[in-house]
């Protein structure tokens, strides 16, 4: 008796090509964050989150955090994950 094929031949994911466009997703997010983040530090409403882009590793958890939040809350902007980070940081914005 001859095995069937049981998976779907159009169903087939070509993973290679998904990694290389969430990738592309991924960066194109950091450039608009970061072009976010030249435009709201040329004023002074995020101290915080102007003060961790001048280091590598600051810029770092900007891109991290503002990847999270459009991934885990639909709703949410780039310049509202920013807002959100510099409440998270700034004694002056936490809500009791």
């Amino acid at each position: 008796m001859e095995k069937m094929e049981t998976t779907n031949p159009f169903m087939k994911v070509d993973f290679a090509k998904k990694n290389v466009e969430v990738e592309i997703m991924f960066n194109e997010i950091k450039l608009y964050t970061d072009l976010y983040l030249d435009e709201i530090c040329k004023g002074k409403a995020t101290p915080y989150i102007c003060a961790l882009k001048d280091t590598k590793d600051g810029r770092d958890k900007i891109h991290q955090f503002v990847i999270n939040c459009l991934s885990n809350y639909t709703d949410f902007s780039i310049s509202d994950a920013l807002m959100e980070m510099e409440r998270g940081l700034n004694p002056n914005m936490i809500n009791d």
